[in-house]
């Protein structure tokens, strides 16, 4: 038997992580991202690979890492092995002699970490790396950046093609970073890149246009799970509508080249009020009730937030979810009528349903994907909204749902199209 070694496609793998001996037949992937670190976003994209690695990929098995393994276990009923990163991360007190043990093995060859020296074994005996999606590669996660780094530096050593899978590369704020980039992608087999902003942090680094294509969000891909009973359970009074929302603490917009000037918000106290305010109004106006989404478990206190200040103005039909897994995560985005959102990965899961979002975008990458299915009327900066907007806006969404619903179906069809587009990459890459 294999150590660590996990099968890919047998349903029992995906509820109890078996072992498998390796055979000619099955290939392997060691499969690393952005999950473990509490974000339901990342995990919805690890449920949307693990459908893809499901439907077309009939003899793969999958060596999993993760930042905190006891969450991918939780998440998705799978084993992993401890990441690169959280064995590099400041954080932990072994990182200065894992970090003087990978310059030891750069000059002579010889690995004197048994942790790291695992990563390196699982790397040589499979056959594709594929970092999996998220928006962590670049210089914003200073901390992760140079993990990242080894992991592609680790596959080369490997000799193991590596595929970065349908994730944002970029941006990078800082010329060091950019070097760094810029030095290791020559090793990176294929770039599948979930943004047309990627493609131009690629061209800069001197990537190669015939190695890297245009995706999408691996979420996309995610099927519709939700049921009726499922509306039922986050909506108990039968509210004809039932609206989700997700709302962080107020940040400064991110555009592609950086920080976008300040907006009208500039401080808690406001932007709590013109949210809850609204919400409130949409209440009151309408046979509605709340299903609050932390998409984070950093999210989880703004969400609370929203929850007392709807409370406070003597909203009751309100359901606030606690750190929830990612099955009911990904069953109330599908089933609300409407999303309200500051975060990307609620409004992508509720277009898997064909649902209409308002979103409050702190990121381009959520500009661009509400533009993706038609909807980019529905956006508004995180810190550039006020109540009227989002009344307003929920009001013309209403009117509209119908027209609405069958828009973002037939969009988000062709969003589907190119997410697929990730697997068919590394087929071929496996597979050639």
């Amino acid at each position: 038997m294999v150590p660590g070694r996990q099968v890919g496609l047998a349903d029992d793998f995906f509820k109890y992580g078996i072992y498998l001996e390796r055979d000619s037949m099955t290939k392997r992937l060691y499969v690393t991202g952005g999950w473990g670190y509490g974000n339901k976003g990342d995990n919805a994209i690890l449920m949307g690979m693990l459908e893809t690695f499901r439907r077309d990929f009939k003899d793969v098995a999958l060596h999993m890492t993760s930042f905190e393994p006891t969450e991918l276990k939780r998440m998705h009923g799978l084993n992993a092995q401890v990441s690169i990163h959280k064995l590099l991360t400041w954080k932990n007190p072994l990182s200065y002699f894992r970090r003087l043990a990978l310059m030891i093995w750069s000059a002579t060859g010889v690995m004197l970490s048994p942790a790291l020296n695992r990563h390196l074994r699982e790397m040589a005996a499979s056959d594709a790396v594929v970092m999996g999606g998220g928006g962590y590669f670049n210089d914003a996660w200073k901390d992760a950046l140079p993990s990242r780094i080894w992991e592609i530096r680790f596959a080369k050593a490997a000799g193991t093609p590596l595929i970065i899978y349908g994730q944002t590369v970029g941006p990078f704020s800082e010329e060091n970073c950019a070097n760094l980039l810029k030095t290791s992608l020559d090793s990176v087999a294929y770039i599948a890149y979930r943004d047309v902003q990627s493609a131009k942090t690629l061209r800069l680094a001197d990537y190669s246009e015939s190695t890297m294509g245009l995706t999408a969000d691996e979420a996309n891909l995610i099927p519709k799970i939700a049921t009726p009973a499922d509306r039922a359970k986050f909506c108990p009074n039968g509210k004809s509508k039932l609206v989700g929302v997700m709302i962080q603490h107020l940040r400064r917009h991110e555009s592609p080249t950086g920080a976008s000037p300040r907006g009208q918000i500039t401080d808690n106290t406001r932007y709590y009020d013109e949210v809850c305010g609204a919400l409130a109004r949409i209440a009151k106006d309408g046979d509605v009730s709340f299903v609050i989404i932390p998409s984070t478990t950093w999210d989880q206190s703004s969400c609370d937030k929203v929850a007392e200040g709807l409370a406070a103005k003597g909203i009751k039909d309100v359901h606030l979810l606690n750190d929830p897994d990612i099955d009911t995560f990904v069953r109330a985005c599908q089933s609300v009528d409407v999303m309200i959102s500051t975060n990307m990965h609620p409004v992508i899961i509720a277009a898997t349903a064909g649902i209409p979002s308002i979103a409050l975008s702190y990121h381009y990458k959520l500009d661009d994907f509400m533009a993706s299915i038609g909807t980019a009327a529905n956006v508004a900066r995180i810190d550039n909204f006020s109540a009227d907007w989002i009344v307003t806006q929920f009001g013309q969404v209403v009117d509209k749902m119908d027209a609405l619903q069958q828009s973002i179906r037939k969009d988000h069809e062709g969003v589907k199209e190119m997410a697929r587009r990730n697997g068919a990459a590394l087929r071929q890459l496996i597979y050639r």
